[in-house]
């Protein structure tokens, strides 16, 4: 048995309003109260009825009664006000202050075949623990789930650029570049990117005259790539650019072995993906809640210039053409950085009608295609956007993996209490 269970079938009143407690008094809940996902009490500001007289307080749950001593509540005085204690099994009488605590046993309550049906959910070994039920479930209630986890996603995504915001006291720019600095290194080379972005300066490409030549040098420098000796032309002319860069602003490089290139495609080295950022400040990149879809994808869809077009390393040559980023590649930054940084915006500036258009956005690009979608596929879930896409792989990796299937509406719906 599992407290969260205790306080989904309570919180749900699946078990009703009356009770009888461990002294065979009457119990009746007035008021479930608010549930406490903080520490202290389970469910707050509660109202019940014992024995005729009304009480107002706190409720707590246990699996076992004695666990009020094993979790140390005799000590913390946000437990003085609980006046009811909830138990799976009653094994001790708990005292609170010169107060016994009245307990309600559930052990001969809950039904067995509910809690049978939660624990093989709990103990699946399915791909996801409602698999070959899920097709019995109302679409609506697919849809309002859906929509609980696109929220939980952008929240999730948000929250880290808002502990940026404060941690860079507020410059938004700096964490813009950040974030999307990291997510222009994808799996392979993420952290590389990120300490990038940490060690750029937006400030400068200004200073630069948004000049490519000036900001590949600028980028490739504070990289590291500038380091080694090399007898291309194009390398020795930004080498000897970064040279006077270096002494005019204090820069520092970064160590060159932090770059990874193999089992990557050329069109994937950091190499490539640096001219590309190089190519997008030299245009003045700015995103801002007034673009259309359309506009940020065109500001994203930049071609990469004539060295970088035919090279992926200095000196050498690729065997295709590099012609910048790919369609599914910018989606990819509206989906992981544009987005997620305006949503972060709306929510530190509790900006409603923001938070709201990035759920339009969303709307407006195709859905991703990975092997983890395609099995959602197969089980006639819908995709047809990427807010579809987004809220089904955030299901499946924070909710069906981690077996939360009483946070969820699915598994709620599954769940519904039938009787005994």
């Amino acid at each position: 048995m599992k407290e969260e269970y205790l306080h989904y079938i309570f919180r749900t009143k699946q078990l009703g309003e009356n009770f009888t407690t461990t002294k065979n008094l009457n119990v009746e809940i007035l008021n479930f109260g608010l549930f406490n996902t903080n520490s202290g009490p389970d469910f707050l500001e509660c109202k019940i009825k014992l024995n005729g007289k009304i009480w107002a307080g706190q409720i707590e749950f246990h699996v076992k009664s004695s666990d009020w001593i094993k979790h140390k509540h005799q000590n913390d005085p946000n437990y003085n006000n609980v006046i009811l204690h909830m138990v799976f099994e009653h094994d001790l009488e708990i005292t609170s202050g010169q107060y016994e605590l009245p307990v309600v046993e559930l052990k001969n309550v809950i039904s067995q075949s509910h809690y049978l049906k939660y624990k093989t959910y709990m103990n699946s070994k399915n791909w996801i623990a409602c698999q070959n039920d899920i097709q019995s479930v109302d679409d609506f209630i697919i849809f309002q789930q859906k929509e609980k986890a696109l929220l939980n996603r952008l929240s999730r995504k948000s929250k880290s650029i808002i502990n940026l915001f404060e941690h860079y006291n507020g410059d938004r720019k700096k964490v813009f570049y950040i974030v999307l600095f990291k997510a222009f290194g994808t799996k392979v080379n993420q952290q590389a990117f990120k300490k990038l972005g940490e060690n750029f300066d937006h400030k400068v490409i200004a200073k630069l005259n948004y000049d490519l030549v000036k900001i590949q040098a600028y980028l490739f420098g504070i990289s590291g790539f500038l380091t080694e000796k090399n007898e291309d032309k194009y390398f020795l002319n930004l080498q000897k650019e970064y040279a006077y860069q270096k002494q005019l602003y204090s820069l520092t490089e970064m160590n060159i072995k932090e770059w990874k290139f193999s089992t990557m495609r050329p069109s994937n080295f950091p190499t490539v993906r640096i001219a590309q950022i190089s190519q997008l400040l030299s245009n003045n990149l700015k995103v801002n809640e007034n673009q259309t879809m359309t506009e940020l994808i065109q500001i994203f869809k930049t071609k990469t210039d004539d060295y970088w077009e035919r090279y992926y390393m200095f000196g050498r040559v690729g065997k295709r053409k590099n012609k910048g980023l790919s369609l599914d590649f910018i989606n990819l930054i509206l989906i992981n950085v544009v987005i997620p940084y305006l949503f972060a915006i709306g929510c530190a500036t509790d900006d409603e009608k923001l938070k709201e258009k990035t759920f339009d956005w969303l709307e407006q690009i195709k859905p991703e295609k990975n092997a983890l979608l395609n099995k959602w596929k197969k089980m006639d879930i819908e995709i047809k956007t990427v807010a579809d896409s987004q809220a089904l792989i955030e299901l499946k990796n924070e909710f069906c993996s981690k077996h939360k299937c009483l946070n969820c509406k699915i598994g709620q719906y599954l769940l519904k209490f039938k009787g005994h």
